[in-house]
């Protein structure tokens, strides 16, 4: 998605980068995403944090505007490391 289709509610405000940066998150967020549960293309954004599978029912809790953020990878790690199970 390019820079101008979702942040058009911004005209000539805020300038050209954050409003790319802002359809580009909110293009991302609006797609559908990988099920942790049944493997299909399925996820979609229910509210802040909460992703839900339209094939299995399943909810999930991840990011704002991701299923997956970085620091679910470091708290795996981390939780890995120190022999604990998720």
């Amino acid at each position: 998605m390019g820079e101008g289709e979702s942040a058009n509610r911004y005209g000539a405000r805020y300038g050209k980068r954050i409003r790319g940066r802002v359809s580009e998150i909110e293009g991302d967020q609006k797609k559908r995403h990988k099920c942790p549960n049944c493997n299909s293309d399925s996820l979609k954004r229910e509210a802040k944090g909460i992703w839900k599978c339209t094939k299995c029912g399943k909810k999930t809790a991840g990011g704002a505007w991701k299923p997956k953020t970085k620091g679910e990878g470091m708290v795996k790690k981390a939780l890995k490391k120190s022999g604990e199970k998720e």
